[in-house]
């Protein structure tokens, strides 16, 4: 997904069986941010400014209590 001005790309992959979010700067092309994400999120989206990047998961991991329904939401500072 492309951040709203444009000055970032952000793709979901599974390196070896590891899920994986890399961020990219699309002036210089250079990797800015890897993170391993615990499951196969459901979405990544950006905040208006395009200062936040979120995950978003649906599902709730192990060690969390509560429904089924519960969204688990990791939000990472781009700038």
């Amino acid at each position: 997904t492309w951040s709203p001005d444009g000055k970032y790309l952000a793709a979901l992959t599974n390196d070896h069986g590891q899920n994986m979010i890399h961020l990219w700067d699309t002036g210089s092309g250079a990797l800015s941010l890897t993170y391993g994400a615990l499951y196969d999120p459901d979405a990544l989206t950006w905040s208006p400014d395009g200062r936040l990047l979120a995950l978003v998961d649906r599902r709730q991991p192990f060690f969390m209590r509560g429904p089924a329904r519960d969204t688990v939401l990791r939000v990472f500072a781009v700038e």
